[in-house]
């Protein structure tokens, strides 16, 4: 069992995308894998459960009555890079480091970007 960060923002709420503030939770989700799926199978049931999860990702943790000490972040905002072009030609991104404590055994963080 993983504890995944999401947005809280894909409930279909009216006005929501204006709304300013932190709506993020961390649901849990059960990842077993079969010994013989490929890593893309695996993959792939993983999204598929995650899209059926959807509507209960406003529950809160507390109500669920799970525990795991593992969580998974996989940040996916845009990032426009050829708008920090306009401003300045100059801006590029190759590369950064992060470093972040958590209160997990084992925390796993990707960022998603378009370029």
């Amino acid at each position: 069992i993983f504890g995944t960060t999401v947005s809280g923002r894909s409930i279909p709420m009216h006005g929501l995308s204006e709304m300013v503030g932190l709506f993020i939770n961390t649901p849990p989700l059960r990842v077993s894998a079969d010994g013989r799926m490929t890593v893309s199978d695996l993959l792939q049931r993983i999204q598929s459960d995650v899209q059926r999860r959807t509507e209960y990702e406003t529950t809160p943790i507390v109500d669920l009555n799970v525990s795991f000490d593992t969580i998974m972040v996989v940040e996916n905002y845009p990032l426009d890079i050829e708008q920090l072009k306009e401003i300045d030609e100059s801006v590029r991104i190759s590369g950064y480091e992060v470093n972040e404590m958590t209160n997990y055994d084992l925390t796993v963080s990707m960022e998603c970007f378009d370029s």
